[in-house]
């Protein structure tokens, strides 16, 4: 037993020595020997035969021997990496084989590099081979373990070993493993920190940058998404933050809005959306041509410029070889004939639009094509198994909703088209309705504010709300939605909820919107308060959702807001007894003061209690203290007050608008002081020219013996007298009438006309009718015009509306024929016609027994008979049609014997009369040059060749494209003008 022992330690010491597993006996015996003749190699016996402390003291001592020694510090390494020693530590045998490395490769070692010189370790294969060893028991030690921790300390303790790679690799699989369980950005940044050359780095990059996104933005507000680009500007998601700013920095659709967000990112993807939506909505209040100055420092000018040059010309259809093209004012062809069909409106009148849209293909499929006047495309969609024909379909798929807004009909609903070519709502399918809502607001209507605001939308039924840069506000859960004023109510179930407009922009920003469903019925008081109805009960809500007059048994009335008081008092009244009427005052009390009646309209308010009345002027700065017996409210420029003062017992006031009060005695007595009348005066359409329509108020007061006084608004006496009737006309005219005739004064009481005539009134334009003896004449008397009754009828102004005009001229007839006057009554064109019209300030359009014709009478110095009546300068017109009438320019559509022509008051015969027929197809000419934009299609058959010349003229005539077409062609382009 000892030898084989022996022999099984000697092996293993041979393994030990030369890192071979098989040897010979005699090999065997020649390491016996070399061992036995060294005792300092004891310890490799001893560990062997697991005696390890002794082997430790053999080992120990050597090295106090000498500290340079391969042999001993190789053997601790064994010592060390046996698995079966108490004190076992891969770290400890790490250090001694890599410390006999160092003590092997010391020069004064090399000399004991023999095999048998009494050294163990005698070349470094050994040493290699044991670290190679220590490395694979540490590497597989870590991978049982498994964890980061393990992974780098082996790394940390071995850097050296085969398998740092694979540690490595396995340690970042981990460590990214647990950020992933994690799912934080602040664990994928710990990890791209820690590891930054994994093979996970872009996948953790990835993950880190979503999660951050995500966090940073969770509140899905605008300063979340701004702070984050402030402190994330580098990121990835950068588009998705600044379509998120600007969907809710626009949901105003105010002009400001688009212009900070264009400012502030100048370099977004959506910068372009951002202007091109500001100038269709400037467009919607301003001139384009305008827009690059209002806004003169934007991105993509020249592109706007090109923009706004194509969208002010007028584009033409025309047909040929079976497809429909285009070409502009000027002839040039902008989209060639490609076409199946477009809007049949274009026939008649071109293309004005911003936008054109044609259709494409054949019979089951067609596609529809909004594109630009440049013939650039907005928006493509296809119809398929549609029956109809292509212009019909373009008919009735495309509307144009104004704001740069198109509605567009596909066969699953409706698109909603910003004209660049945006898709507003391309996330709900299956919409059903489309409109646009929320108009100015009073105090917005005269500053820059859109036409709308918010886009309503149905589906399934419901009704959303979102704005116009596609930021959804309310899904479409709900019965209505209407938005007026500064409240929007949302009604759902037959029941409302009121929230505003700040709100819904707030829900924009994501902010929540609470809406609680109570109300029946809500109706807008101002722009400041609704009531609400819930069963029978009423409340007042004002703009910032505060009920300001509780939910209760009440009938609201109306706000009674006294001077500056910042907040309006409520009149209300029971339910329980309608005459109970009463003041809330912002606060309820326990008892309030209740009236039997009250009067009221927008200056005043009369509450009667028990048996007087008070009156409450709004437009006073308190209450009135004073009673009355009975208050009457003319207007709010007078009220009449039965009052008993203490010097005029049951006696009448009068209140004006100034406050002063003027005392008429008692209202009924002995015959010098008959009850008296109250009749207010006021003319049709006096207010022209007047700030406040109330100004031209005036009060007539008269009793029973025809005394009458009339007062305007002041409390001033104008006049006063024995009349049968008084009425007004015009602005401050008064038309007095004694038996039977009548005069006229003005409103200091001077006498203007006599009280002599049959009759005088008709206001019209300062022109007053005066009839005598069943005859006509006129009186002006701003412009101090006198024409005495001799005319068969009311003679009518020559220039309506004509400021500056040299003289005044009047259409008169006699004996029935119609002449022209001035206002010396002197006769400019005989009485020989039988219609005159206006054409110019010195040419008449007048009409014989047959023909109509211009007449010049400029030379025309006025008299009873004048020697030169008038100059000929056209003749020959059967009929004609007003094409345009405008103070600016008069264009008729002429009928002769020969055929249509066109003749204008300012630039004479544009088209001779020789057309078959003749259309103004679209007018969009300045003054400066009438040539622009200014189209006429007129058209002649030719009977021989059974052909249409179809002939486009520009404003002057010229012609700008001509064309033959065969009846069948010519039917494809055919303007129905009715």
């Amino acid at each position: 037993m000892v030898v084989q022992y022996f022999f099984v330690t000697v092996k293993q010491i041979a393994v030990h020595f030369t890192g071979y597993k098989k040897f010979s006996l005699v090999y065997y015996l020649i390491v016996v020997l070399a061992v036995s003749c060294v005792p300092g190699k004891k310890a490799l016996v001893l560990i062997d035969q697991q005696k390890y402390d002794k082997a430790k003291v053999w080992l120990n001592k050597a090295l106090a021997k000498d500290s340079i020694n391969a042999d001993a510090k190789y053997a601790y390494s064994l010592l060390y990496s046996d698995t079966a020693y108490q004190n076992y530590q891969l770290d400890s045998a790490y250090y001694y084989i890599l410390s006999a490395r160092s003590d092997f490769n010391q020069p004064d070692t090399t000399k004991k590099q023999k095999m048998l010189t009494g050294n163990v370790v005698t070349d470094s294969t050994l040493i290699q081979q044991q670290k190679v060893r220590i490395d694979s028991m540490a590497f597989r030690q870590a991978t049982v373990t498994n964890t980061v921790a393990a992974y780098q300390r082996f790394l940390n303790n071995f850097p050296t070993a085969l398998q740092v790679q694979e540690a490595v690799a396995q340690r970042n699989a981990l460590a990214f493993k647990a950020a992933a369980q994690t799912n934080t950005y602040q664990a994928y940044e710990k990890f791209m920190a820690t590891y930054p050359d994994a093979i996970q780095i872009d996948q953790a990059r990835i993950r880190y940058n979503n999660l951050i996104f995500k966090e940073k933005t969770k509140e899905g507000t605008l300063d979340s998404y701004l702070t984050f680009l402030i402190n994330f500007p580098d990121t990835p998601y950068r588009d998705q933050a600044e379509k998120a700013i600007f969907e809710i920095s626009t949901a105003d659709n105010m002009p400001q809005s688009y212009f900070t967000f264009v400012q502030r990112f100048p370099e977004s993807t959506y910068t372009r959306r951002a202007v091109n939506m500001l100038y269709h909505l400037y467009k919607t209040t301003h001139k384009a041509q305008n827009f690059l100055t209002d806004y003169d420092d934007l991105p993509f000018a020249d592109s706007l410029r090109n923009i706004m040059q194509s969208e002010a010309d007028i584009l033409i259809p025309f047909f040929e070889n079976g497809r429909y093209g285009f070409f502009n004012s000027s002839g040039t062809v902008i989209a060639p004939a490609r076409y199946d069909g477009m809007t049949p409106n274009y026939f008649c009148h071109g293309i004005s639009d911003d936008f054109m849209h044609v259709v494409q293909g054949t019979a089951g499929q067609y596609q529809n094509m909004i594109l630009t006047k440049d013939n650039r495309p907005i928006f493509t969609y296809t119809l398929n198994d549609d029956e109809d024909e292509p212009n019909q379909i373009a008919e009735k798929t495309v509307a144009d909703l104004g704001s740069g807004m198109l509605k567009v009909w596909e066969k699953e609903g409706y698109l909603l088209i910003h004209k660049s070519g945006y898709s507003i709502l391309e996330s709900v399918d299956g919409i059903e309705e489309i409109e646009l809502c929320g108009e100015p607001t009073y105090s917005t209507r005269k500053s820059q504010a859109p036409p709308y605001q918010f886009i309503k939308f149905k589906q399934n039924a419901k009704w959303g709300l979102c704005a116009f840069s596609g930021k959804i506000i309310l899904d479409p859960l709900y019965d209505d939605i209407d938005i007026s004023e500064n409240f929007a109510l949302v009604e759902k179930k037959g029941r409302i909820a009121i929230t505003n407009r700040e709100k819904l922009l707030e829900k924009a920003n994501n902010a929540p919107l609470p809406l609680s469903f109570i109300y029946e019925d809500v109706s807008l008081i101002n722009e400041n308060h609704v009531i609400a109805y819930e069963d029978e009960l009423e409340t007042v809500i004002d703009d910032l959702l505060n009920m300001v007059v509780p939910l209760a048994e009440h009938s609201v009335i109306r706000p009674v807001k006294v001077g500056e008081q910042s907040k309006p008092y409520w009149l209300l009244r029971k339910k329980v007894d309608e005459k109970q009427y009463y003041l809330y005052e912002n606060e309820p009390v326990a008892e309030p003061v209740y009236y039997q009646k009250a009067y009221y309209d927008n200056r005043w308010l009369a509450l009667k209690d028990r048996q007087q009345f008070k009156l409450i002027d709004f437009d006073d700065k308190q209450l009135k203290n004073e009673t009355y017996d009975s208050v009457k409210i003319l207007s709010e420029n007078f009220v009449i007050l039965f009052h008993n003062l203490e010097n005029y017992p049951d006696s009448i006031s009068v209140i004006f608008q100034n406050h002063k009060r003027i005392d008429l005695g008692p209202p009924t007595g002995n015959k010098k002081q008959p009850q008296l009348l109250f009749r207010l005066l006021q003319a049709a359409g006096s207010s022209v020219g007047v700030k406040k329509k109330s100004a031209s108020q005036y009060l007539l007061i008269s009793n029973a013996a025809k005394e009458k006084q009339v007062y305007n608004t002041q409390g001033n006496l104008i006049f006063q007298g024995d009349f049968d009737n008084v009425t007004i006309e015009g602005t401050g005219l008064f038309v007095i009438e004694s038996k039977g005739k009548k005069g006229l004064l003005d409103s200091l009481g001077n006498t203007l006309l006599g009280s002599k005539y049959q009759g005088i009134g008709n206001f019209d334009n300062g022109n007053l009718a005066v009839l005598d003896r069943s005859k006509f004449g006129l009186y002006n008397a701003g412009r101090r015009i006198f024409i005495k009754p001799a005319y068969d009828a009311i003679l009518k102004s020559y220039q309506l509306d004509q400021g500056g005009t040299k003289q005044d001229l009047f259409i008169a007839k006699k004996n029935n024929k119609t002449g022209l006057i001035n206002a010396s009554d002197k006769v400019v064109i005989p009485f020989d016609y039988t219609e005159i019209k206006y054409w110019t300030d010195s040419s008449a359009l007048v009409k014989n027994e047959e023909f109509w014709q211009i007449l010049k009478f400029s030379s025309i110095t006025g008299s009873k008979t004048p020697e030169k009546l008038y100059d000929i300068s056209y003749t020959g017109i059967l009929d004609f049609d007003y094409i345009k009438d405008t103070p600016n320019e008069i264009i008729l559509r002429i009928y002769k014997k020969e055929g249509y022509g066109m003749l204008s008051n300012k630039y004479g015969e544009i088209l001779g009369a020789t057309y078959d027929d003749i259309v103004l197809m679209a007018d969009r000419s300045s003054e400066e040059d009438i040539t622009q934009n200014r189209v006429f299609l007129a058209e002649k058959y030719v009977t021989e060749a059974d052909l249409y010349i179809i002939i486009h003229l520009d404003g002057s005539g010229k012609i700008i494209r001509r064309q033959a077409l065969k009846p069948e062609e010519y039917d494809m382009v055919f303007c129905s003008k009715g």
